[in-house]
Parts: structure tokens; sequence; C-alpha cells
């Protein structure tokens, strides 16, 4: 993901590691976070707004991740929700878990970042 480009994912780290970072109007680069193993990875206000990066993304190794839409994503946020009001159970976190990997397997991105 480019600084000034769509941000239409959002990364589940499967192996490797990325790093966000922001570069100013110096040229300094300002790392905001850095990805690895099972954590999760975009420009989270670009993503949530549908606009573009104000970051970037880039990988410090070859790295593996699967790749959530924004629409999958809210999509799974939904079953959570009606899960959990329906069963009567605090099963957030372990549907929310399952349902990440479904939706995520569904969008067939296995890929380098």
């Amino acid at each position: 993901m480019q600084n000034g480009q769509p941000v239409k994912l959002d990364y589940f780290i499967l192996n490797g590691c990325v790093k966000s970072y922001h570069t100013d109007d110096e040229g300094k680069i300002h790392i905001i976070q850095f990805g690895m193993q099972d954590w999760w990875i975009t420009d989270y206000q670009a993503y949530y707004n549908q606009t573009t990066a104000t970051m970037d993304i880039d990988c410090i190794e070859d790295t593996e991740a699967l790749c959530l839409s924004y629409e999958n994503g809210k999509n799974y946020v939904l079953k959570c929700i009606r899960s959990n009001i329906f069963s009567g159970k605090n099963q957030y976190p372990q549907c929310c878990i399952a349902a990440t990997h479904s939706f995520a397997d569904q969008q067939q991105c296995k890929r380098t970042i």
C-alpha cells in the first residue's frame, strides 16, 4: 500500500514483517507500526472512510498476508454482533476470529504485500 492509493484491503500477516510509515515534507520517515505474524495492518483511517492512504506499508522481509476487503469486514462484524445478541452468550471474540479467517479466505488474496 502506498501513500495516495485507494485503501481497499486490511492485511492479516501470515508470516513475515512489514512497517507502516509516513514521510514528512522534509523527507523524514516516521514509523507508525510494525506488522508481524498474526497482526492486522492497513491505513485504518483511509480503510474505514474508503479514501486514499496517507501512509505507506512496505515489507521488511518476504511477507504473506490474507486480505480482507472493507465490504467483507463489515459483513463479519455484523455476523459477530448478531451471533452474540441472539445466542445470549458472549461469543464475540471467538466468532470474529472464525469469521475473519472465513471472509479473508474468500478473498483468495494470499499474496506478497
